[in-house]
């Protein structure tokens, strides 16, 4: 079973779990901040499914096959990465939509058209290749 380490937080992290935790053996999570006051239900969560908290130094060490990133705020350091495969779930279209708040600022453009990118983290902030698109289009409603 390939061994997965996940970065970020929040109900991304618990969806991306839930959905992962059947076909890849979960190694834990490397959350962005320290964020155990404002929102203790997520640090609650990941101590029910006995999920491990760890940075990515110490990622390294527990040689995961990949580690995938959601809801992370915060601009990685690949100049020591190790792991095979660091990607990230952008929440928004790219190359167009950068950065945070992608998928409103396409709303912002009138854009018809948000979704999501899978792609590789690089030394360029979203800039890595991109695997996977997917998007749906902006109802009237």
């Amino acid at each position: 079973m390939k061994k997965v380490m996940l970065a970020g937080f929040g109900q991304p992290i618990i969806d991306l779990f839930e959905s992962l935790k059947d076909q890849f053996q979960i190694l834990g999570v490397i959350p962005d901040y320290e964020r155990k006051a404002k929102y203790p239900w997520f640090y609650e969560y990941l101590s029910k499914e006995s999920i491990s908290i760890f940075s990515f130094e110490e990622a390294n060490g527990l040689n995961p096959d990949a580690i995938i990133v959601i809801n992370y705020n915060k601009i990685i350091d690949v100049a020591n990465n190790q792991i095979p495969f660091l990607l990230n779930i952008h929440m928004g279209l790219l190359p167009l939509y950068r950065g945070n708040n992608a998928n409103s600022w396409s709303i912002l453009n009138g854009d018809r058209r948000v979704g999501y990118t899978l792609h590789e983290v690089s030394e360029i902030l979203d800039g890595g290749t991109i695997y996977y698109t997917f998007s749906y289009e902006i109802k009237e409603n």
